[in-house]
C-alpha cells in the first residue's frame, strides 16, 4: 500500500481537536482532507438561502426535502481542505457565521440531511489517498478505511480550551457553563439516535489531552507508515497486521500522554483553578452592583 494511497477515517466529538490533526496529518501524508461538517454546514446554508429551513425534522415534509436536497446529488466536492458546489470554492468563514451555527445542529438530526450527506460521503470516500473526519466515519462513511482513529480529550481540558479560545476573541467565557455544555453535548453525540458517535472495535484511540499535536500527528504518521510498508490485501493476514500496529501506536501515544502529563497537569489544573477564581469574582461584583442599584 502507498502511502499517497492511504484511506484514513477520524472520529471525535467537539474541542479533541480532531481537525487539526487530521490537517496536520493530512499534509504530512500529502493526501485529501475531507472535513465532513462542512458538508452540513453547505447544506444549513442552502436550505436558508432557499428558505427550506421549515421541512427540517418534519416528517410530513421529508420527500419535499429529499426532492430540494437531490437537486445537489454528486455536486459537491472537496479540494485542499476547502469545500465546494459546483466547483465553486464556498468562503470557510461564510460557513461559520451565527445564522449558520446556530441551525446546523437542527439540520444534521434530521435523518433525511443525513442521509443525503452520508450518501455524498461515501462516493468520495471511494477515492484513494484521503483521509475524512468527523463524528461516524469510522462507522458508517468509511468502515473499511485503512486505518481508523479515534480522539478523545478529557471534559475539563476541552472546556479549558474552549474558555481560552473565546478569550482570545475578546469574548465572555465561564468555564462552568462550558464545562456543562462540553458533558452535555457528548451525551448528545453518543446517545443520539442516528449515527452516534462511537468508538469501533477497529479504531485507534488517540489521547490529545496534555501531548502537543505535532507530537501526536508525528507518531500517527510514522506508524502508518510502518503498516503502508505491509503490501496486504483484506484477509485474516491482514487483519491481525493492523490489529497489531493499533495496538502499538494506542499504547505508545498512552504512555507518552501520560508521561507528558506530568509535566503540564499541574499547569492545566492551576489555570483552571484560577479561571474559577476570576468566575467567582466576577459574579460578586456582579452580584454586589446589582444589589446597590436595586438600592437605590
Amino acid at each position: 500500500m502507498k502511502l499517497s494511497e492511504v484511506r484514513i477515517a477520524i472520529d471525535g466529538g467537539a474541542a479533541t481537536g480532531k481537525t487539526a490533526i487530521s490537517k496536520l496529518l493530512a499534509k504530512k501524508l500529502n493526501i485529501e482532507y475531507i472535513s465532513t461538517g462542512l458538508m452540513y454546514r453547505l447544506v444549513t446554508k442552502l436550505l436558508i438561502e432557499n428558505n427550506k429551513l421549515d421541512l427540517i425534522n418534519r416528517k410530513s415534509e421529508q420527500k419535499k426535502l429529499k426532492e430540494f436536497l437531490n437537486n445537489y446529488h454528486h455536486k459537491i466536492s472537496f479540494y485542499k481542505g476547502d469545500i465546494l458546489l459546483d466547483r465553486n470554492i464556498i468562503d470557510f468563514e461564510l460557513l461559520h457565521n451565527k445564522s449558520i451555527r446556530d441551525k446546523v445542529s437542527e439540520v444534521s438530526s434530521d435523518v433525511t440531511v443525513r442521509n443525503f450527506c452520508t450518501d455524498e460521503q461515501k462516493n468520495i470516500a471511494k477515492n484513494k489517498g484521503i483521509l475524512m473526519e468527523g463524528r461516524d466515519i469510522t462507522s458508517i462513511v468509511m468502515p473499511d478505511a485503512d486505518v481508523k482513529f479515534f480522539i478523545e480529550v478529557e471534559p475539563e481540558i476541552k472546556a479549558l480550551r474552549r474558555v481560552q479560545q473565546l478569550q482570545k476573541n475578546n469574548l465572555e467565557a465561564s468555564y462552568n457553563e462550558m464545562l456543562e455544555s462540553v458533558i452535555k453535548r457528548d451525551k448528545s453525540d453518543k446517545e443520539r439516535k442516528i449515527a452516534p458517535l462511537i468508538k469501533t472495535d477497529d479504531s485507534i484511540e488517540v489521547y490529545n489531552n496534555y501531548l502537543p499535536i505535532k507530537k501526536i500527528v508525528k507518531f500517527m504518521f510514522r506508524d502508518i507508515k510502518n503498516m503502508a510498508m505491509h503490501d496486504f490485501d483484506k484477509n485474516q493476514k491482514a487483519v491481525d497486521i493492523i490489529s497489531k500496529f493499533n495496538r502499538n501506536l494506542n499504547q505508545k501515544l498512552f504512555d507518552r500522554s501520560k508521561n507528558y502529563s506530568k509535566a503540564k497537569e499541574s499547569k492545566i489544573i492551576n489555570a483552571i483553578e484560577e479561571r474559577n477564581k476570576l468566575i467567582s469574582l466576577e459574579n460578586e461584583i456582579k452580584e454586589k452592583n446589582s444589589i446597590e442599584k436595586n438600592g437605590k
